[in-house]
């Protein structure tokens, strides 16, 4: 009888690297990497001197957290991007000979040019973008709704999302176009393309408007897009006023609404009375960091990460600034 297959070995992360000691890394990153199997240590590698002594009066009593003022050596278990784009591609570059893991934060890049020398120079390695509400069921149930038909054709697809800006950043990286290569449509695009795609076979910028013209600040965008060829997506962005947060999807007897934080879909059929589907979560918007969790365990622990998405995701942003035309009069 043939021995059977020995389960591979889950991997552990004894020493972790943390670029970066913005807001993100701090509130997002750090408390996931505390919790990586085997983890002992997270080196913590920030430039600004002033940022670093905030940092350590913070967790002064945690002996587990290294602040080295200089650029520390590896090896390294994994290697946390926390920094604005326009650094993802040199710090790939420095880490990649003594680190096997990247999660890089989003957007991975400022242009598809240095998105795909990213990829290119982490061949072999496990690379995964920071997009959490990819850990969200509900884009899964609205894709069995697409691909089976159920209530007809879809017919249009319209998503609506921003609030003001209020994350506590110490940069202004987010939104400058020579550090993130543009503002709101690089700040919430990827979250939303990434998702059309998981919907989606293919994926085309139709039409892009953006504001910030002239040297503003990029805080507003509408893209349409046509999905597998047919189907109508208009997608309003912002970072200075609120809108709804909601994606909507019109089917031939059916329109279906999910939050973009959410894990239900609320489906009203033409006829009958309405539905929830997916209901298989305790709160409702689900907590960011719940989600960041569940982006470490599937896509760092267990590996289930795609450069090919990410990918794209950075070739429909660089199309849409390719076309992009000012935006006037608001949405």
């Amino acid at each position: 009888m043939p021995e059977p297959h020995p389960t591979p070995a889950s991997p552990t992360f004894p020493r972790v690297l943390l670029a970066g000691g913005g807001a993100i890394a701090l509130e997002a990153h750090l408390p996931q990497l505390r919790g990586l199997p085997g983890n002992r240590c997270v080196v913590l590698y920030e430039l600004s001197a002033a940022r670093r002594a905030a940092i350590r009066k913070r967790y002064r009593d945690d002996v587990a957290l290294e602040l080295p003022e200089k650029l520390p050596e590896g090896p390294f278990d994994l290697a946390v991007l926390a920094t604005p784009p326009s650094c993802h591609l040199q710090e790939v570059l420095r880490w990649r000979p003594s680190c096997p893991r990247f999660v890089i934060e989003r957007p991975m890049a400022r242009t598809l040019e240095e998105a795909r020398a990213i990829v290119s120079n982490l061949e072999g390695a496990l690379m995964a973008v920071h997009m959490p509400r990819a850990e969200l069921a509900a884009f899964d149930v609205l894709k069995d709704l697409y691909d089976r038909g159920r209530y007809g054709t879809l017919q249009s697809v319209q998503i609506h999302d921003g609030r003001v800006f209020d994350w506590p950043s110490v940069s202004p990286a987010l939104f400058s176009k020579e550090m993130s290569g543009g503002g709101v449509m690089m700040d919430l695009g990827p979250h939303i393309l990434e998702r059309l795609l998981h919907l989606f076979t293919t994926l085309k910028v139709e039409q892009c408007l953006v504001d910030g013209d002239r040297g503003a600040v990029e805080a507003n965008a509408v893209l349409h897009l046509r999905g597998d060829g047919r189907i109508p997506v208009t997608v309003e962005m912002s970072r200075n006023r609120h809108l709804s947060g909601t994606a909507v999807f019109t089917f031939a007897e059916a329109e279906a609404r999910v939050g973009l934080m959410a894990p239900t879909v609320h489906l009203v059929p033409r006829q009958g009375p309405g539905i929830v589907l997916c209901p298989d979560e305790d709160t409702d918007p689900v907590p960011f960091r719940t989600l960041v969790a569940r982006f470490y365990q599937r896509r760092v622990v267990e590996g289930r990460s795609r450069s090919d998405r990410a990918l794209e995701v950075m070739r429909l942003l660089d199309e849409a600034y390719r076309v992009a035309r000012p935006l006037q009069g608001g949405f």
